[in-house]
Formats: structure tokens, C-alpha cells, sequence
């Protein structure tokens, strides 16, 4: 599929297309943007017996600043084991993605955004426009023998207005160009109904990244392309979901809304009909325009044929989910409308190389995998979990998902065969690796179990106990999923999700999986699939 879909040369290269600073936002605004330094993280035990860590607990601070010859104060403190990087942003994390990079690339870039106030996923009100940001982070790994050591540093930061920041998707090959400064082509959804398309800066100029300045520099962009509803008449419809196609030539992206409406669009810059000038501004009208029945879209994804993007699954938290053909792309028909979308739905996956798509659910704390051509089956249940999987996805260089859990367990499953029916699929679901996290209370007096945890008295008076990554296999899973390992405390749960995980599509470094959690912890690891299955 890589091969076949992936772009080496450059796609959307223009003069129009480089990157266009708008401003480089004063030291006095950056204090308002950057996640604020003195403010402390849960404190980390690691329990794995090494002669650097052992079994202390860890503070660790925001990832401000880039030099480490100063004093510790402001600066990240890691903790390191087994080839794991854990750090600390500043604030929660509400989504991650590993910036598309040509194999020769020499470092690799980690695009987050990050939520201003923990516990706030869940308003579904009209937002007030906020400020938005996105962290770049610049990961550079060091291999001395077999072990592995990555030092992630803060780039540099955009500023998006019109926040919060919903989605954000990549062009998913073709957008780094070195000599044109251009790091990768970047599709952002905020709180307005317009997506505006940016070209991401490589490095910045000497009067932008003052290497001297106490403070990473915040940089505001130029929008290059705005894909809008409505030209004439702007339409207030928060954009929550974006979904752009890894098929080749990348000019297809599909796009969810609050409203429960969704877009298709085509953004090829050959004779297009839907392609606008206004005020030396590119804007894009939809292609197609369709109400699925349910409103707040938040799960799309695409899946392909030799033709390009076929398959298009949208779902809603309840009562929603569809599958749609979308070969024709002005008259998508529903392919299947599946029973499962009487559950509560937290999430869902497509590897473009399986036919079968991998849902998550709230109201039932197991994963599901649906086939839309129903022939070895029309879904099944492919993992349980000790509770809510709030994100996953797939690794399609080495054939495994990654599950992240309200919890903070982190799980690996190798499904090789995920397209088998449920008798070929017993010795794949059984081949599983799990990180689990205990949540300790630290303070001087117990907690009263039925009382609610706020963002300050979870920050001040509790640690994580992150164990590490051990093989799980079918035997042990009853231990593994035990009520006991469930927390006294049901309102913790809001505070010790994973948000977001990611692996690394890039080539050599594959084997790279990133997550971030609503407390603000960033965990990276070096996977070795061979250690496990």
C-alpha cells in the first residue's frame, strides 16, 4: 500500500505553497500560549529495578525550553527505561500525530495539541473562541548499542485562533521539501466551520528563534487553502473531525461536523470546478454535503481501493454509524448501517491494508471488529479491556494495533489476521503486551472514594505508577482484567485517560509509538514487535 500510494516528490509545490509567517508573537503573548512552567505533573514511580530510577518518585516539570545548561528550573525531567521517553507538556493533550517524513529526514517531528484546562473534553455547548495551540516537538533518538535514548524538544509553537483546536490532519506524503523550508502541508479544524490548510516551517528564520530568549518562539500562520461551506455566507457550524486520504495524489479529504453533517472534498488543483479566488485567498466548496442523523461527528476514516478512497465510516458518540460508498463521490449510498451503532461509541480505527475496521465502545469496555462485506462475519469482539479504549490505531509495517485505555493502560495486539473470522482469530487476540498505570494518593489524609477529583487536587496529591511493557498472554488475562485493578474512585478516570496514540509511519522509525494523556504526560516508545509476538 506504501509503495504503491506514498509520494516521494513534491505534492501542492508552488511559490503559494511555501510557509507564510504571519507574525512571531511577542515574549509578553507567548506566557499566554505555552503551557506554564511552574506548574507540576502527577509524580511518576517507574518500578523497574535500574540503577538510575529504581523505585523513586519523579517530578516532572513543562517541556518550555530547549538548552539544558541552566538550572533545572523550567526544564523536563525524564524518566527513561527500556527504550521509553516520559515527559510532560504543561497541559492536557488532546491529540498527537507524527509529522510524514521522507526516510532520509535526520529527526523526527511530534505535532500535539494541547487543551488549556484538564476535564474539559466533554461540553458539548457552543464554545467561546479561545486560543489554540500547537506544540512542535523535534525527537531525536540516540542508539548506542541496544539501547535506545530519545530527547524530545519543543520546536517551536503555532498559534491558531478561532480555538479550540478540534482536528488536525497531514498531508500524508509529498509535503517536505528542505530546500523551500517546508516541513509538512497541515490541515487544521478549530471552532469555526472553515478548515484552513498551513505549510509548516522546517526551521525559522534568526530574528523569529532567538536562541538567547528565555522562551521558545510562538509563530502565527497564513492560511494557504480554506476549504469553506459557504463562500457568500459564512456558516456556523464547528468542523470536529478531518480525514484526508492516504490514496495517491492526496486531494480527497472528508470532513465531520457538529451539526451531524459531513463533507467531501477534492482539492486537485487541475480544472476544478469547485476551486475559488478571493482576495488572493484559495477557498474550496464541497464536493458533497450529507446529514448522517445524529449530530457531533467525531469518527471518520477512509478505506481504499486501486481506484482510491471507496469506504467512508462516520460515526457519532450514540446512536450513529455508518459505512458509506463513496466511489462516486456526488452520490455516496450507505454500504452498511451496523446494530452495533446502538452502543455508546468512543472510537474507531481502519488499517488501510485490512478490510475490517476496529471499533471501541463506552457503554461495553471492549474493541469490535466490524467487516463491511460481512462474509467471514459482520463483527465480532477482538479485545476486552478493563475499561473505556478511548483511542487506538495500527502499524501496518509491523502488523499490530495499540490500545489506550481511561485507565492509562497501554496495550499492544498483534492481529496479523484481522480480516479472519473468529475461529482463525483465537491465537491472534491472545498474542497481547500491556503497560498498565496505578494511580497513588500521596497526601497526608485518605480521600473520601465517592468525591469528586479536581485538575489541581489530582496535580497536588497524587502520582502515577507507570509498570513497564510485559508480554500478557491469555492465561493471565483474567488478572489483566480483575475488578480489583479498577480504581476505588470512579471520578479519577476523567483525569488518567490517554487522549490520543500514534505510530510512526516513517520509515526507519516505524517502530516509534506516541501518546498523550489528559494530565499532560507525553509517553514515547521504541516497540519491538519481536519481543512480544
Amino acid at each position: 500500500f506504501s509503495a504503491c500510494n506514498a509520494i516521494m516528490k513534491l505534492v501542492f509545490y508552488s511559490p503559494n505553497w511555501c510557509p507564510a509567517i504571519r507574525r512571531s508573537l511577542k515574549r509578553t503573548l507567548m506566557a499566554c500560549y505555552l503551557p506554564r512552567i511552574h506548574h507540576l505533573c502527577a509524580i511518576l514511580m517507574v518500578k523497574l529495578k535500574t540503577k538510575t530510577i529504581g523505585n523513586s518518585w519523579h517530578r516532572l516539570r513543562a517541556l518550555t525550553k530547549k538548552k539544558e545548561n541552566k538550572s533545572n528550573s523550567g526544564y523536563i525531567k525524564v524518566c527513561f527505561f527500556s527504550g521509553e521517553y516520559v515527559g510532560y507538556l504543561g497541559s492536557s493533550i488532546k491529540k498527537l500525530e507524527w509529522v510524514p517524513l521522507p526516510p532520509k529526514a535526520a529527526s523526527q517531528y511530534l505535532l500535539c495539541s494541547v487543551r488549556s484546562k484538564m476535564k474539559t473534553f466533554a461540553r458539548h455547548k457552543k464554545l467561546k473562541d479561545e486560543d489554540g495551540l500547537l506544540m512542535l516537538l523535534k525527537c531525536t533518538a540516540k542508539n548506542a548499542g541496544k539501547s535506545w535514548t530519545l530527547r524530545p524538544e519543543l520546536h517551536y509553537g503555532v498559534h491558531v485562533p478561532n480555538g479550540p483546536i478540534h482536528s488536525f490532519s497531514f498531508l500524508p506524503s509529498g509535503g517536505y521539501d528542505k530546500s523551500s523550508n517546508r516541513l509538512g502541508v497541515l490541515a487544521v479544524a478549530n471552532s469555526s466551520s472553515s478548515v484552513h490548510i498551513y505549510a509548516l516551517p522546517l526551521e525559522l528564520a534568526n530574528d523569529e528563534n532567538d536562541e538567547n530568549a528565555d522562551e521558545k518562539v510562538v509563530i502565527q500562520l497564513d492560511s494557504l487553502i480554506t476549504l469553506t461551506l459557504d463562500i457568500n455566507n459564512p456558516v456556523q457550524n464547528q468542523c470536529t473531525k478531518i480525514c484526508w486520504s492516504l490514496s495517491s495524489g492526496h486531494s480527497f479529504l472528508a470532513t465531520g461536523y457538529s451539526s451531524g453533517h459531513f463533507a467531501l472534498w477534492d482539492i486537485g488543483e487541475k480544472d476544478n470546478l469547485n476551486c475559488f479566488t478571493r482576495n488572493n485567498q484559495t477557498h474550496f466548496v464541497p464536493v458533497n454535503f450529507l446529514y448522517i442523523g445524529e449530530r457531533n461527528v467525531q469518527y471518520m476514516d477512509l478505506h481504499y481501493d486501486n481506484n482510491g478512497p471507496r469506504w467512508l465510516a462516520v460515526g457519532t458518540s450514540i446512536r450513529q454509524f455508518k459505512i458509506y460508498d463513496i466511489a462516486n463521490w456526488s452520490n455516496p449510498y450507505i454500504l452498511t448501517q451496523d446494530t452495533i451503532s446502538s452502543l455508546y461509541m468512543a472510537n474507531l480505527t481502519w488499517s488501510p491494508i485490512c478490510e475490517a475496521l476496529v471499533v471501541s465502545s463506552s457503554h461495553f469496555f471492549r474493541t469490535i471488529a466490524v467487516s463491511p462485506s460481512g462474509i467471514q462475519f459482520e463483527h465480532r469482539t477482538l479485545d476486552g479491556t478493563l475499561t473505556t479504549t478511548r483511542e487506538m490505531h495500527t502499524n501496518c509495517q509491523q502488523n499490530h494495533m495499540v490500545f489506550v485505555t481511561d485507565n492509562g493502560d497501554l496495550v499492544f495486539l498483534d492481529v496479523r489476521n484481522l480480516n479472519c473470522g473468529p475461529a482463525l482469530l483465537k491465537s491472534t487476540v491472545n498474542s497481547r503486551a500491556v503497560s498498565t498505570t496505578e494511580l497513588h494518593h500521596l497526601g497526608s489524609s485518605a480521600p473520601n472514594a465517592t468525591d469528586p477529583i479536581g485538575p489541581d487536587e489530582f496535580l497536588r496529591d497524587y502520582g502515577l505508577q507507570i509498570n513497564p511493557l510485559v508480554p500478557e498472554p491469555h492465561k493471565r488475562k483474567s488478572t489483566y482484567l480483575s475488578a480489583k485493578r479498577r480504581p476505588q474512585n470512579i471520578h479519577s478516570l476523567a483525569l488518567t485517560r490517554f487522549n490520543c496514540v500514534r505510530c510512526n509511519w516513517n520509515s526507519p522509525t516505524h517502530t516509534w509509538v506516541a501518546m498523550g494523556a489528559e494530565h499532560g504526560m507525553l509517553r514515547i516508545l521504541n516497540f519491538d514487535r519481536d519481543k512480544f509476538f
